[in-house]
């Protein structure tokens, strides 16, 4: 009996060595796609805030060119021969990729983040997606705009009052999806930059 406890002592010892070994493979595993997708999500969001500072210049360069264009309008109902002028509204969007996050979510690197880390990223692409959302939809704003350069090309006179209050009514609705848009940009640059640098190590 006694060789057989130091023979089930000796095994049992050499189980628990075999499973702490396999945890800390597990847990280096573990730790190492979690720095990986870290680092991928910090350099996603690095981009895509750059690119939406870009498109916050583009974004008032637009509000600017829309007021522009209902200014041309104002001015062609109230004097047909007014001398012809070329005004665009040239619509830009931000390419803001989500990417690294998806991929943490499908690996399960994010189930060892820490949640308030996980809760930082979540809201920062919860309102990316909100601001990609509205670009979307802007596009068909956009396509409604573009046709109005034929306005431009017309002579003044042949402009009917119908088709001037038209074209004021398409712009109005351009200028607040801008406006719509520079009202998410703003708060969601701030969020980028709370995400990539924390005011408290969670990690």
């Amino acid at each position: 009996m006694k060789e057989f406890f130091k023979e089930l002592l000796t095994i049992t010892v050499g189980i628990l060595i075999a499973l702490s070994l396999e945890g800390l493979l597990e847990w280096k595993h573990h730790r190492g796609l979690v720095h990986e997708a870290r680092a991928n999500i910090m350099n996603e969001l690095r981009e895509n805030q750059r690119e939406l500072k870009t498109e916050e210049q583009d974004l008032e360069k637009m509000q600017q060119q829309a007021r522009s264009l209902v200014n041309l309008v104002h001015r062609l109902e109230s004097n047909r021969k007014a001398p012809p002028e070329q005004v665009q509204l040239i619509w830009t969007f931000a390419e803001l990729h989500t990417t690294s996050w998806d991929t943490a979510i499908r690996t399960g690197a994010v189930s060892y983040m820490p949640y308030p880390e996980v809760k930082r990223y979540t809201q920062t692409y919860d309102l990316q997606h909100a601001f990609t959302d509205f670009q979307q939809r802007a596009v068909t704003i956009s396509l409604e705009v573009e046709g109005l350069g034929t306005l431009t090309e017309r002579r003044p006179e042949s402009l009917s009052a119908a088709e001037l209050a038209d074209a004021e009514r398409r712009i109005g609705i351009a200028a607040a999806g801008i406006a719509a848009m520079q009202q998410i940009a703003q708060p969601l640059d701030q969020r980028y930059e709370q995400t990539l640098n924390p005011s408290s190590g969670d990690r």
